[in-house]
């Protein structure tokens, strides 16, 4: 479907804070500079926290998200573009191969892959992936019980690594799949 933001209606209107950074969407982690748009009373309360956590903040920061924010950046669409082309890369390779699940994402930098068939959780499909196949994954309990049996694959890294990677999962899933049966 098409994205609707909850700030469109009306009704909400005094029930929604958005926060928002330019971490992710601009390549800028550690820059810790972002915004929120709230309520007229929450954005009271925030103001002084705001002003105690952020006390100190160097001007070139505050400037680099204006400029980030006030004009569309090649920069992000390059991300979104190879993000996009390697979530599909993990889909084509992992989708249904040795009882595997992959959500397509609609963006982001992760997507996410359903190991239960394996018969392990995801925190022990990750931790023997990482020690029997060397690739680095996140369980989905991380993220709590709704992603449990998942696992996290970062679409930050090249082309070809994500594919040797997809290729190590699918070996270890056949793997720890044939355990399960």
């Amino acid at each position: 479907g098409q994205f609707a933001s909850p700030l469109d209606n009306a009704d909400l209107a005094d029930r929604v804070v958005v926060a928002a950074s330019i971490s992710k969407s601009h390549a800028a982690p550690g820059f810790r500079s972002g915004w929120c748009v709230g309520p007229k009373e929450f954005s009271a309360r925030l103001l002084p926290v705001a002003e105690t956590m952020l006390f100190g903040n160097q001007p070139f920061i505050a400037d680099m998200t204006a400029l980030a924010v006030s004009a569309p950046s090649e920069v992000a669409r390059g991300m979104a573009t190879r993000f996009a082309r390697r979530a599909a890369l993990i889909y084509e390779k992992l989708n249904g191969v040795n009882g595997l699940r992959v959500h397509k994402p609609d963006a982001g930098m992760f997507t996410v892959v359903d190991v239960n068939a394996t018969g392990l959780s995801g925190e022990c499909f990750a931790l023997g992936l990482l020690a029997d196949e060397g690739v680095a994954v996140m369980p989905g309990e991380s993220f709590g019980a709704a992603l449990a049996g998942w696992i996290r694959i970062s679409l930050t890294q090249e082309d070809a690594l994500v594919a040797e990677a997809c290729n190590r999962i699918a070996r270890y899933a056949a793997l720890k799949q044939g355990m399960a049966a």
